[in-house]
């Protein structure tokens, strides 16, 4: 709940009507637009780190600079995604009860 009422910056009466997966679609919105905001730090810091220290050495990517998981995973090919099928699946076992999926 506090990624609902503070980053997300949901009312409780927000959070409890909504399903698990639209807040998990609100936090993984949440948490790849912060990303995204870092992958410009990180391609800005591999920038400095090509230009200065690296003359005449292999060049320095920005996933090597700071690793960003979900933008990162984006732009890896193959990579399978978890479906929401998965997800519930998941979730469900780390509760310890049934989860159902709700489709409109």
């Amino acid at each position: 709940m506090r990624w609902a009422f503070g980053p997300l910056g949901l009312k409780p009466k927000e959070f409890w009507r909504l399903s698990w997966p639209e807040f998990w679609h609100l936090y993984e919105g949440n948490e790849l637009k912060r990303q995204l905001e870092w992958d410009k730090t990180r391609f800005l810091a591999a920038a400095v780190i090509n230009g200065s220290y690296h003359r005449g050495k292999r060049a320095v990517s920005p996933q090597e600079v700071l690793h960003l998981p979900l933008v990162d995973r984006k732009a890896a090919k193959g990579e399978p995604k978890e479906t929401p099928q998965e997800f519930i699946a998941r979730m469900s076992r780390k509760l310890g009860k049934p989860l159902t999926l709700v489709t409109d």
